[in-house]
């Protein structure tokens, strides 16, 4: 590459076009030998990685709009785009950049302290009972500021034994929370008792919103939110509504969790939404 004292003129950069090219490198005007593929036949890693490469491109354009959606409000936060997202997906490299924004950016929130519980943001730590009803599948939303290990999934039954009760994890989510991937199905805890119950779980998450999920196999009483004592991180269903939405709920046979979450989801504000906790450690 040569630099030129100027630009040449349009004719004669377009006369010698295939000997030499001229473009501006940082606006300043070069001229380099023109381009020319490599002599050398490719091998065939090269060839299998062009033709792997180009399968993925075609792949990207029947990915279903709502899935774009949701990876392209992840990567509005990191220097990647939602295509460089899926990319990375396919060949097993996505966890990466996940982190990059957050080595720079200040967390909205204190890091969580290990061996201390958590719960979703504005909860009323005097709170009420309720029964639960059969079939719903309850989530919580709960906010992770930094990168947090977790090892226990917690919540208070205050009447009614027998039974079993099933928690887990689903996030990171987004717009559409039908989409949130189970993070951990941390299985089944048979009730013999009222008090505390808690189950044991190992995982690690990137900040992000994740939901806390519970269901049981039989009809019993928790301790749970009241009504207009969390922060309204949900919405609200209509303009002037009295409270807003703190859970999401779904109808769901007692079993192994589902992943995705699935719906649809019901987005409630009545206080029947047993407190779940997460453990930091």
């Amino acid at each position: 590459m040569a630099v030129l004292g100027a630009p040449l003129d349009p004719v004669t950069v377009a006369s010698l076009k295939g000997t030499l090219d001229y473009y501006l490198w940082r606006g300043v005007p070069v001229v380099r030998s023109w381009p020319r593929k490599p002599i050398q036949p490719r091998t065939p890693a090269v060839v299998n990685a062009y033709l792997e490469f180009g399968a993925i491109a075609k792949a990207i354009t029947s990915i279903p709009l709502e899935l774009q959606e949701e990876v392209k409000a992840y990567a509005k936060y990191t220097n990647w785009t939602w295509r460089d997202w899926w990319t990375a997906a396919m060949y097993g490299n996505m966890w990466e950049p996940f982190f990059e924004p957050y080595d720079t950016e200040i967390p909205n929130m204190p890091a969580m302290i290990p061996g201390r519980y958590y719960s979703t943001p504005g909860i009323d730590y005097a709170p009420s009972t309720a029964s639960n009803a059969l079939n719903i599948l309850r989530t919580l939303p709960f906010y992770v500021p930094t990168l947090t290990n977790f090892d226990r999934i917690a919540w208070e039954i205050t009447a009614t034994t027998g039974g079993n009760d099933r928690a887990g994890i689903y996030g990171p989510f987004g717009i559409d929370p039908t989409l949130a991937p189970l993070v951990v199905d941390a299985g089944n805890l048979a009730i013999g008792s009222t008090g505390v119950k808690e189950l044991t779980i190992n995982v690690e998450l990137v900040p992000g919103w994740y939901l806390l999920a519970l269901i049981s196999s039989a009809t019993r009483t928790y301790r749970t939110i009241p009504n207009g004592s969390y922060i309204a991180g949900l919405g609200l269903q209509a303009a002037g509504n009295a409270r807003p939405a703190h859970a999401l709920t779904r109808a769901f046979t007692f079993g192994a969790l589902p992943n995705p979450l699935g719906g649809p989801l019901t987005y409630d504000n009545a206080n029947t939404t047993p407190v779940i906790w997460a453990r930091a450690f």
